[in-house]
């Protein structure tokens, strides 16, 4: 049974009986889910096409000209993404983003994006403009461009019961006082840890070894944040790396959404990398940063 599938049992349920005890019904429905998306034929099934359609995705850009970079990256803690919107938010208040299509989580493109961007930042606002773009009026369009990853391996179950304690919210709703506060847990689904994720970004050719702008840039924030690497593809690679390593998604201050690099390879002028470069990134710092120069 698919995911909506799962939460339309629910609702029936509720439904068919309107003095049940929502919690438990909750309980339930995070049970099932769990137990669902465990490893077996159907999990397997959905990952193995998971993985033809990133695979397609690959090809395609390096048949359109494009310098493409895969990384398979394994989460070594939990992960929580789109906790403000999808489906099981309606249930649990607490959201998954969800392939309806797939049946699977997946990380947006854009949340990609933001955690590389934010790490870039620590370095040189500038040159992540060069490379992620910058808005307004007067803005442009970034040169990387980054695709939605997806699970392509699992551990023993891909979604895993957690339980977040708002303090400031209650119902959905801020809570303007302190006098007011109510802490009450909530018990939702995040991403179990070991779910390998494959993550696509994509740079169009422009000069230089990558893009002149970008073979730039990359030099000028690798350098800043203390990674190292052989020339521009490694340096992207690297940069990919660092980010993964600090976290991906929400709560990643609280340990969320850290990855592990499993493989790496690279199409770069229609020629493929299996093992394109030995990247060695710094060190992720925790907690939040300032831009070098800041106060």
């Amino acid at each position: 049974m698919d995911l909506l599938g799962l939460v339309y049992g629910y609702v029936d349920e509720l439904l068919k009986n309107p003095e049940a005890e929502k919690e438990e019904l909750r309980r339930r429905l995070i049970e099932r889910i769990v137990e669902n998306y465990s490893r077996g034929r159907e999990l397997d099934e959905k990952l193995r096409l998971s993985r033809e359609r990133l695979e397609s995705l690959a090809a395609g850009l390096a048949l359109a000209g494009f310098h493409v970079f895969v990384v398979d990256a394994k989460l070594s803690t939990m992960g929580a993404v789109g906790v403000s919107h999808g489906v099981l938010r309606s249930v649990f208040e607490v959201g998954v983003s969800w392939d309806h299509v797939l049946d699977l989580p997946f990380i947006p493109g854009s949340s990609v994006k933001g955690a590389v961007r934010a790490v870039a930042e620590r370095a040189s606002r500038d040159d992540a403009d060069v490379l992620f773009g910058r808005g307004g009026d007067s803005g442009w369009a970034g040169l990387l461009l980054f695709f939605d990853a997806y699970p392509v391996e699992a551990g023993d179950r891909l979604l895993e019961p957690d339980i977040v304690t708002p303090h400031y919210s209650r119902g959905g709703r801020p809570v303007r006082f302190e006098y007011e506060v109510e802490p009450v847990p909530v018990a939702h689904v995040s991403i179990a840890p070991g779910a390998v994720f494959r993550f696509v970004v994509a740079v169009e050719p422009g000069g230089g070894v990558l893009h002149e702008e970008v073979d730039r840039a990359l030099a000028n924030i690798c350098g800043r944040l203390g990674v190292q690497g052989g020339g521009p593809a490694s340096l992207l690679l690297g940069l990919l790396e660092y980010a993964l390593a600090s976290g991906v998604g929400a709560r990643t201050s609280q340990g969320y959404g850290r990855f592990e690099v499993v493989s790496r390879s690279a199409v770069i002028n229609g020629s493929e990398h299996r093992t394109p470069l030995r990247v060695k990134p710094a060190r992720a710092r925790r907690g939040r940063s300032t831009r070098p120069g800041a106060g």
